[in-house]
């Protein structure tokens, strides 16, 4: 007599939750995430309800040469993105807390220019450089915990700045053309650097930063970080791309 082996008997029956409890799962609320941040005019509820430290604000008016560009009428001071740490999502984490300490970058002071708009035809030529119309400008003090070689700031970690002030150009251009809905998210594709004179730790530096085109969902910026006395040390390119972001 042949045996037959049956695998639903082999195996339990799988779990049912009766009729009464997936009735009360039903009728739990659900958590929504959907806050302010989440929105596509979280940048500028950020701007309208942050201000830059004083301390910072103080620092860099105490030297004659920072002093100098707070007092460009062409811009107006406001808050750092990058530095505001958000604790439920974890974003801005790294620039916000990790190195936001008196030994790595302990002020931070950006402006953006007050007639911000999206590049005309004539300004997206390569011939127009940098410095003639950067949208973001911003002050940093950076610590001796940046070096790597004795006394110069780690060339990987400059990529961090740049793709800190990249990204804010970004958000402020986005910010005054996106439609009211769920955020969308800006990733780096790509970014070159070129360094060409050390970068100092224990020392005051400039960035500026502009916008160059944009096309579709991606955005061409540029950026230069430079030292007091207007010395260009690294400058960098970088591609960014838009992806919609949806909301459970």
């Amino acid at each position: 007599m042949s045996k037959h082996f049956s695998i639903y008997r082999a195996f339990p029956r799988p779990f049912a939750l009766p009729p009464i409890i997936l009735s009360g799962v039903s009728r739990l609320p659900r958590r929504n995430y959907y806050t302010e941040e989440d929105q596509s005019t979280f940048l500028g509820s950020f701007l309208e309800n942050h201000q830059p430290p004083q301390s910072t604000v103080d620092h860099f008016s105490s030297l004659a040469w920072t002093r100098k560009i707070l007092q460009d009428e062409r811009y107006e001071i406001v808050p750092f993105f990058p530095r505001h740490f958000n604790a439920r999502t974890g974003e801005n984490r790294f620039f916000a807390q990790t190195v936001n300490t008196a030994t790595t970058i302990p002020h931070v002071l950006s402006l953006q220019r007050k007639d911000l708009r999206l590049p005309s035809g004539d300004e997206t030529s390569a011939a127009v450089e940098l410095p003639t119309r950067p949208d973001v400008l911003c002050l940093m003090a950076l610590g001796r915990d940046l070096e790597e070689h004795p006394s110069i700031v780690h060339g990987g970690f400059q990529a961090v700045l740049f793709d800190e002030i990249m990204r804010f150009v970004v958000l402020l251009h986005h910010n005054r053309h996106c439609e009211p809905g769920p955020r969308n998210k800006h990733y780096t594709v790509n970014m070159s650097l070129s360094y060409r004179a050390p970068l100092i730790a224990q020392s005051d530096v400039f960035l500026r930063s502009r916008l160059v085109r944009r096309e579709g969902r991606k955005w061409f910026t540029e950026a230069e970080i430079v030292d007091g006395s207007e010395r260009v040390l690294t400058v960098a390119e970088s591609t960014w791309v838009t992806t919609k972001s949806s909301i459970a």
